[in-house]
């Protein structure tokens, strides 16, 4: 279940590793400035360069400079009124502009291109969908230098391996690409794995897992992300909702001395505490849930039906009205501050920015079989799951909805 939420709940990227030569790929996970954004407000003007392998990769230039600049415009509208916690956000004044790739320019985004030297630096390039690459880090300025690599649909830098949507970027007309363009810039401007849902360490592979281009497609994903504010829980224009179904099972059983092949709809006896608890009156095998935030209020809505969604009913649990939801915040970003450096005040490290984790606040559950109210405690996640907790028939559950 956990799995097939992490899939539907779209939690991306490629573990960080070190190279010699002052090399660092991906999230930052080591000490010190490897975990530093690329850029910072002190030196806004960066310059960046777009080549492509138009014959594999799957998209035309123009395609792919697109996706880059929607990438880039998505962070600047995140960056933008975010503050720090009473400082000004360190990020909001960046500029980005195209030009032809030179030796001085600030960031290179290559799709399906990779020159010897990377590869070098670079083992098993053909299972990797992405790198982010920092090649060079001005200490005293804080500022770096770098490559994205995306691999190509087909070639000889192709993907390889039977988990991965085929023709990813040209069947789904570079949504996918965008996606994984705007996790890889995440890196850039210093945001580590799981920091936030489009930072997952596995949200890469999970995208590119065959059949989930539809599920995007279905709910409208490439729209949502113009209004997504991936700092906030629930304060998108528009909440996407998610509904999922409890796979079929396939075990093997003894009969007559012979092993054979059963299917079953994997639901156990415990759904019968989530029909009491809400007062459902058919057997449920599928539920899907939206968190949003209208008229002042959190809101928790969770669709429960069939496998076949003959029958569905859906359960609002919403905030209390004048009751106070708590936040968990954390900062977003984590900066070393190099000993040589003269940007940014402080001895070690400065923090910058906010996230919210989680949002807890009370609610109630109406029974309407029973005629009665059940009080619930809802978190929501940033990676849009939520938990209800409750007490019931004598036993404290930490997640009822984890009774599927």
């Amino acid at each position: 279940m956990k799995y097939i939420k992490s899939i539907l709940f779209l939690v991306l990227s490629i573990t960080q590793i070190s190279f010699a030569g002052g090399w660092v790929v991906g999230g930052g996970e080591i000490m010190g400035d490897a975990v530093n954004p690329w850029f910072l407000n002190n030196n806004p003007d960066i310059k960046y360069c777009v080549v492509i392998d138009e014959a594999n990769f799957g998209l035309s230039r123009s395609e792919a400079e697109s996706i880059t600049k929607r990438g880039i415009d998505f962070w600047m509208r995140q960056f933008k009124g975010q503050s720090g916690w009473g400082q000004d956000f360190i990020l909001s004044k960046l500029n980005f502009a195209l030009e032809s790739c030179k030796p001085t320019t600030d960031l290179k985004l290559q799709f399906g291109l990779i020159d010897l030297k990377q590869m070098s630096q670079l083992p098993d390039l053909d299972r990797k969908v992405a790198v982010s690459v920092r090649t060079d880090y001005d200490r005293v300025n804080m500022r770096g230098k770098g490559f994205i690599y995306i691999s190509p649909e087909k070639g000889p830098l192709a993907l390889s391996g039977p988990q991965i949507e085929t023709k990813a970027w040209s069947s789904s007309k570079g949504l996918l690409t965008l996606m994984v363009m705007i996790h890889e810039l995440g890196h850039v401007f210093g945001l580590s794995h799981n920091s936030v849902s489009l930072m997952d360490e596995n949200y890469v592979e999970m995208i590119m897992t065959p059949g989930l281009l539809k599920f995007f497609k279905d709910t409208n994903f490439e729209s949502e992300l113009e209004n997504y504010d991936v700092f906030k829980i629930a304060r998108s224009a528009s909440n996407l909702k998610t509904e999922m179904c409890m796979g079929m099972v396939v075990s093997e059983v003894l009969r007559n001395g012979k092993k054979v092949h059963q299917l079953s709809n994997g639901i156990g006896p415990r759904t019968s505490v989530l029909n009491a608890f809400f007062g459902i009156d058919f057997e449920i095998s599928c539920y899907g849930q939206t968190i949003g935030f209208e008229n002042g209020k959190y809101i928790l809505d969770v669709t429960f039906g069939t496998n076949k969604y003959s029958q569905k009913e859906t359960v609002r649990m919403e905030q209390i009205i004048d009751d106070s939801a708590y936040r968990h915040l954390t900062a977003m970003l984590k900066i070393f501050l190099p000993k040589e450096q003269k940007v940014l005040p402080g001895v070690n490290t400065a923090y910058y920015g906010k996230i919210e984790k989680s949002v807890t606040f009370r609610s109630k559950v109406y029974d309407k079989i029973n005629n009665v109210y059940r009080p619930v405690i809802v978190t929501m996640y940033n990676d849009r799951s939520a938990t209800v907790t409750t007490e019931f028939q004598g036993k404290i559950y930490a997640d009822i909805l984890g009774q599927m």
